[in-house]
C-alpha cells in the first residue's frame, strides 16, 4: 500500500499538454482539438495558466476548467447577459 507523501505546501495540480489534448479529444469539448501550437499560444497569452518545464508545457488543472467554463457558461448554470438592442442613431440631413 503506497504511503501518503506530504509536500508541506498546497500544490496546484498540473496537467501535461499531451494530457490536455487527450482530455479535449475524449470529451469532445472542442472539435477538432486545437493544435499543440494553439494550446501553447493560449498559455503564452495567459488565457490558460501554465508554463514550460523540463517535461514540456504544463497547464494548471483549475485554469483548464476555468477556460472551458468561459466559453460554456450555460453548462455550469451561469447565465450570460444579453446586450440590449438599441436603434441606430437617426442621421441628421
Amino acid at each position: 500500500m503506497p504511503k501518503n507523501f506530504k509536500l508541506g505546501f498546497n500544490a496546484r495540480p498540473c496537467i501535461r499538454l499531451s494530457r490536455v489534448e487527450e482530455i479535449l479529444k475524449d470529451t469532445q469539448i472542442i472539435t477538432p482539438v486545437p493544435s499543440r501550437q494553439t494550446l501553447i499560444n493560449l498559455i503564452l497569452s495567459g488565457k490558460l495558466e501554465g508554463k514550460k518545464t523540463d517535461l514540456g508545457y504544463i497547464v494548471y488543472e483549475d485554469s483548464l476548467k476555468d477556460w472551458i467554463r468561459s466559453f460554456q457558461p450555460e453548462a455550469f448554470g451561469e447565465v450570460q447577459a444579453t446586450p440590449e438592442k438599441t436603434s441606430p442613431p437617426s442621421s441628421i440631413i
